[in-house]
């Protein structure tokens, strides 16, 4: 829970595979450094999906926190957390904050979605490279406006045989 006194970073525990996750969250920044329900929901289907990730290259989108590309770290992927340009701070601490046990890695970029080359009021977008096995991501799509980048950086970073896991929570009718 957030602390009295207008400090709004809080550290939650997640419990993955036997160990706790300790994941700072910080409610002034918006919606980037906020645990959601898709992420944990996500996470616990990691946990017990029949997939073997060791070794596995995943790119993990829209990244927040950071859970659930610490928890496939944890299950021996190797992991690239992301999310927008200036929005990587929380992220990049519960990085150092929980190393991988399971033989996986953790590395965070900064990742603007869209067509390569393409301008964006976040910068020019990223070019992710397309040697991906997994691109995953929770509660991604969280307005119309931004589909088509989203979708763009999907056809951009995929490569034949890759697989996309998405999470998400129904907002609208």
């Amino acid at each position: 829970e957030p602390k009295a006194g207008g400090d709004t970073s809080f550290v939650e525990n997640f419990e993955f595979m036997g160990s706790d996750l300790a994941i700072k969250q910080d409610t002034s920044t918006g919606h980037d450094a906020v645990l959601w329900d898709a992420a944990r929901v996500l996470a616990k289907f990691f946990e017990v999906a029949p997939i073997e990730w060791r070794g596995k290259k995943v790119l993990d989108l829209g990244s927040g926190c950071g859970l659930t590309g610490l928890c496939l770290a944890t299950l021996g992927a190797q992991v690239t957390v992301t999310e927008l340009p200036g929005k990587t701070a929380i992220l990049a601490h519960n990085v150092a904050a929980n190393p991988a046990e399971g033989g996986g890695s953790c590395a965070v970029r900064d990742c603007v979605w869209g067509e390569a080359g393409q301008a964006t009021p976040w910068g020019e977008v990223t070019d992710m490279g397309d040697d991906w096995d997994f691109i995953v991501g929770s509660d991604l799509v969280y307005s119309d406006e931004s589909t088509p980048a989203l979708l763009q950086t999907f056809k951009g970073s995929l490569r034949a045989g890759a697989e996309i896991i998405m999470s998400m929570e129904l907002r609208r009718k």
